[in-house]
């Protein structure tokens, strides 16, 4: 009987020479986990890909007579037990042949328990629901999310989760508000609660992250932020008593009680939560600038945004706060009439978030522009820049360079070489973002490579400069005491470079070890290497070497990548 690490990532494997033993070969699996180096007992976080991913993995390798679940408490748990027992129950259909298939399991598992209960609507969106709920908590389960785990200054990247947690709360409400009554306590129970409480858990540490951010600011923002994050408190306590208390007549007396929340240790006695601030505004008025994408806030001088390029028409944000106690009014000046923002003038009383964007229509070449900012008797310039970037004669699939940054997909490879008989074949929305990449078959490793299948990738980069490749990988463990897991990169003509996601101390399931620790609670392998490149066209290819390797993400950055969780958003593509 073989184990996984807790987190269901599988462990050893057997070698080719021990999968026929006649004794036959186990896999005890987890949904669930009371140890180190954090617990989850809560709700459903292991996202169906993932389980298909990997226990497909095991049958390959031969785990094929006992599979075993631990699932802590069965009831917040139905929705992947039944997916993991119908996986081995009929493994033709949903393992050989079940690739990409997860999304239509989870159609047929909510037709199963809701088909007489609404429109097609209906049992599209709670499948919608399912998959997004279960995706957002695979990439840092709620227990250990915490107010600094999403970058407030870089890509937006809190905002955008945020707007992602509040979107998924607002879609399960409504499939409950609409749902029969007969149908509304089993709604509750395997959709909403598991959605709504999880998602509440992300908005109560971003809103206190936010707090934070601004009682730095000594902004008014604080207090409001303050509130935000008391609302969620209550609701996590109200949903939990509704539940546990008043649900199906208290059919399910206590199944919630389970801390979930800002776990400080592995054990669950260490939750809290979040830490927050009040502050006492000074008298009258001061008005605090905050740009995106810059560490600091400004009361006068000049900022700088992000540029804004015709190929992703960004829109970026300037939060306008105050410091004190005294409302006052401002008003916003743009230099050209091609920058647009949506609040030019108003009144702020704690803070207020403009958008600013472009009218491409009004430029034709790259252009500079400024924002002035007055208020509370001082004036804050933002400078702006509009990037015209000519793509053309570009080839199909060919990534372009902006800010700094190309951020890619990897499923959109402008080409994929097999080798031996083996391929690189895409896992739909496995991962932090929009899919993963993995060889199959699965049990075959590479030491050259020369001989192994390999992606290749399109990119066009503004300058000559050292550049930075952050590869985002699964966090697959080795496969074995001899096994790695070994890729290998080149740009153009270059000799591949081998890399080893898996850092040379790395050792699985030992919650001593804070290489695999950290790979199990943010669900990511990241590996740097540097490149020397000139200004142009390139092609970068990925080997892959060691089998298990699961590519999620690629991101190339002239210098060092900015600090986030979930990296940048992609970038522009040719798409022809």
């Amino acid at each position: 009987m073989l184990a996984d690490d807790n987190f269901a990532n599988v462990r050893t494997l057997p070698e080719e020479a021990e999968r026929n033993r006649k004794a036959g070969w186990g896999m005890y699996y987890h949904f669930d986990y009371h140890g180190g180096p954090r617990s989850y007992e809560w709700v459903n976080t292991t996202p169906l890909e993932k389980v298909w991913e990997q226990m497909t993995m095991a049958y390959d390798y031969g785990v094929r007579d006992i599979w075993i679940v631990n699932i802590g408490d069965l009831k917040p748990n139905e929705f992947p037990v039944s997916y993991f027992l119908d996986l081995a129950y009929d493994f033709e259909t949903w393992g050989i042949n079940g690739r990409n298939k997860t999304k239509e399991y989870t159609r047929k598992w909510t037709v199963q328990q809701f088909g007489n209960a609404g429109s097609e609507e209906v049992l599209n969106g709670i499948e919608s629901i399912l998959t997004s709920y279960t995706k957002m908590s695979g990439w840092r389960k709620p227990e250990v999310t915490f107010p600094d785990t999403y970058s407030y200054i870089n890509y937006n990247e809190a905002q955008r989760v945020l707007e992602k947690a509040i979107d998924l709360e607002n879609r399960s409400e409504k499939y409950y508000d609409d749902m029969p009554e007969t149908y509304k306590d089993a709604y509750y129970q395997l959709v909403y609660y598991p959605a709504v409480a999880s998602t509440n858990v992300i908005k109560m540490q971003i809103y206190a992250g936010l707090n934070n951010l601004y009682y730095k600011r000594n902004s008014a923002l604080t207090n409001f932020y303050a509130g935000l994050v008391e609302e969620c408190k209550v609701k996590d306590i109200e949903m939990q008593a509704y539940y546990n208390d008043n649900m199906s007549n208290g059919k399910w007396k206590g199944m919630m009680s389970s801390p979930h929340i800002g776990y400080m240790e592995w054990s669950p006695d260490s939750w809290t939560y979040p830490e927050i601030y009040n502050i006492s505004l000074k008298d009258g008025s001061i008005m605090i600038v905050d740009v995106q994408g810059t560490e600091d806030a400004y009361c006068s001088g000049t900022a700088v945004l992000p540029s804004f390029t015709n190929l992703g028409k960004e829109n970026y944000s300037i939060v306008i706060s105050n410091g004190g106690r005294t409302e006052f009014d401002y008003k916003m000046q743009t230099s050209v009439d091609w920058i647009k923002v949506n609040d030019i003038q108003g009144t702020i009383s704690d803070g207020i978030k403009i958008k600013v964007s472009i009218d491409w229509n009004k430029v034709s070449t790259t252009s500079n522009g400024l924002i002035t900012i007055s208020g509370a008797g001082e004036t804050v310039r933002v400078n702006v820049t509009a990037e015209v970037i000519d793509v053309t004669g570009l080839s199909d699939m060919t990534f372009v360079e902006t800010n700094d940054v190309v951020s890619i997909e990897v499923e959109h490879a402008a080409d994929k070489t097999k080798k031996s008989n083996v391929e690189w074949k895409v896992l739909k929305n496995y991962g932090r973002t929009l899919s993963s990449m993995k060889m199959f078959p699965t049990t075959v490793s590479f030491e050259k490579p020369e001989d192994a299948p390999y992606l290749e990738y399109k990119l066009r980069l503004n300058e000559d400069a050292e550049y930075t490749l952050t590869t985002y990988v699964a966090p697959t463990n080795n496969l074995s005491k001899r096994s790695r897991l070994k890729y290998a990169v080149a740009f153009d003509n270059e000799i591949p470079a081998k890399a080893d996601a898996l850092p040379k101390d790395f050792i699985a399931g030992d919650y001593n070890n804070e290489i695999w620790c950290n790979a199990v609670l943010e669900n990511i392998h990241m590996t740097h290497t540097t490149h020397k490149l000139a200004k142009g066209i390139h092609t970068l290819r990925f080997y892959g070497l060691d089998a298990g390797l699961v590519l999620q993400k690629l991101v190339l950055s002239k210098g060092k990548l900015p600090t986030s969780f979930l990296g940048p958003e992609e970038s522009f593509f040719v798409d022809k």
